[in-house]
């Protein structure tokens, strides 16, 4: 037979284990932030906008999408939603699409990091990856870290996303 923990002591485990995550989350931001700044001197993109909030694409260099897919001039990929193999470039996306404004954090400009934000439904579903001051680890959303693993601190590791394109990797658990 088990013995039961106090539920004092059972809620008091959950409120140090969330403020540790916390802490981590919060340190993965400030650790982009500061990481953007140094390696980008002299290299940001241009910035852009929607009203998904995303831009900072480089024309010269495009947003790569995919193993295989780089989209340039002022494009941007478009992903079918639930399908990361389905993918093309596209000045806007269809509404039944996912648009990636970003796929490095050096697609963005330097005071911004490239997140992967998620609707708040039930399920996950991704909304867009998106050049933004803050992404919102709190609300389900990944910090992109392709080609910069050292973007992940705390518990956090830089690891393929299967919900996004091939090659895109994301700080997560």
């Amino acid at each position: 037979m088990r013995a039961q923990l106090p539920t004092s002591l059972l809620a008091g485990a959950a409120f140090a284990a969330l403020a540790v995550t916390s802490v981590a989350c919060s340190i993965v931001v400030d650790n982009a932030l500061s990481e953007k700044s140094a390696a980008a001197a002299g290299a940001g993109g241009q910035g852009g906008t929607s009203a998904a909030g995303g831009g900072g694409t480089d024309p010269s260099t495009g947003v790569k999408c995919g193993d295989e897919l780089l989209c340039v001039n002022e494009q941007r990929c478009c992903m079918v939603a639930g399908d990361p193999g389905a993918v093309q470039c596209a000045q806007d996306c269809p509404p039944d699409q996912v648009p990636i404004y970003c796929s490095t954090p050096n697609d963005c400009p330097e005071d911004k990091v490239c997140c992967a934000q998620y609707l708040a439904s039930p399920l996950p579903e991704i909304e867009n990856v998106a050049c933004v001051v803050t992404c919102d680890v709190f609300a389900g959303d990944f910090l992109v870290c392709t080609d910069q693993p050292s973007l992940c601190t705390g518990l956090l590791s830089c690891k393929e996303s299967v919900q996004l394109p091939a090659g895109v990797f994301v700080c997560s658990p």
